[in-house]
């Protein structure tokens, strides 16, 4: 069962007409009230609110867009992009209250996390710290058209995550410490040639939710810092990650897997990609596997293991 993302519209499901200078609210039938829903089971193997991979974590804001359709023959109205706050738990609170214009005309709402991401997006170059991971994961939802009568299971906002998802396990191989584990640290790197570099940024188009990357911005991503058996996660712009390297940093050297330049290994939005890393003395062992993110972890070993 997918586990994705959605926001409920439990009433009214837009912000007020404007005047020239003040909303109008006189006339409306309906304030905005938002909700969230998980329509999946808890993850085994990680958290999936703190993820965001089921429900959106608390104080986390949204920006919503509201824009009256009118009708073909007048120009459309947006009115002003607000803010709703979710509480963990499943519900939103606006910081302003809105409400259907009082015209009676449609409307077209679209809504994307993080609140106020510009244009210019980038993911963080360091995603240890949770805040930072969340930042990076860039959603957006959509409603085309509807009105305070549209009924409730057509006022559903589904976001899709616009990136893909890198989930990187470690495990103690031959000739490892404890002592080195706990210290090791997992970056993603570009590879040989300015072709391989690894993409950081794109154009975001909060309008029609699509987002291009950007050749020219580029990076290296610092994942996660060892600690136990639990997989890490980073939010990566899609890409073809063929030629671009997980480097594993242990007890003073490095150790390297070059990600084969295969058709598999174009990342896709909202794909999730897992590698399994063996850490050896000598070499990385490491398997991988490629699903939806919206679905649930469950580790398993996948072959054939790949040795370098």
């Amino acid at each position: 069962m997918d586990t994705r993302i959605i926001l409920i519209a439990a009433g009214a499901l837009v912000m007020a007409a404007c005047s020239s200078n003040d909303p109008e609210v006189q006339g409306n039938a309906g304030e905005i009230h938002l909700r969230t829903e998980v329509s999946a089971p808890t993850r085994a193997t990680d958290n999936p609110v703190a993820l965001q991979d089921e429900q959106f974590a608390e104080n986390t804001d949204i920006s919503v867009m509201v824009t009256d359709k009118g009708n073909l023959s007048t120009t459309l109205v947006s009115y002003p992009l607000t803010t709703y706050r979710a509480d963990g738990a499943g519900g939103l609170t606006p910081v302003t209250t809105q409400y259907y214009p009082a015209s009676g005309n449609n409307v077209e709402v679209c809504a994307y996390h993080p609140a106020g991401a510009p244009v210019a997006f980038t993911v963080a170059a360091d995603q240890q710290a949770l805040g930072d991971y969340r930042a990076s994961d860039l959603m957006w939802a959509q409603l085309e058209s509807i009105n305070k009568e549209t009924d409730a299971e057509h006022r559903v906002l589904m976001f899709h995550h616009l990136c893909s998802k890198i989930v990187i396990r470690l495990v103690k191989g031959n000739g490892v410490t404890d002592a080195e584990m706990a210290a090791a640290t997992i970056t993603l790197t570009g590879g040989e040639g300015d072709d391989k570099r690894l993409i950081m940024g794109g154009t975001f188009g909060s309008g029609d939710g699509t987002l291009t990357p950007d050749p020219n911005v580029t990076g290296t991503m610092t994942i996660a810092t060892y600690a136990g058996t639990a997989p890490y996660a980073a939010v990566v712009i899609p890409q073809d990650m063929g030629g671009k390297k997980i480097t594993v940093a242990l007890g003073g050297g490095t150790q390297s897997y070059t990600i084969p330049a295969t058709s598999a290994n174009i990342f896709e939005p909202g794909m999730k990609y897992a590698y399994t890393v063996t850490v050896n003395k000598a070499e990385l062992v490491v398997t991988a596997t490629i699903e939806d993110w919206t679905t649930p972890d469950g580790w398993v070993d996948p072959t054939p293991n790949i040795k370098i």
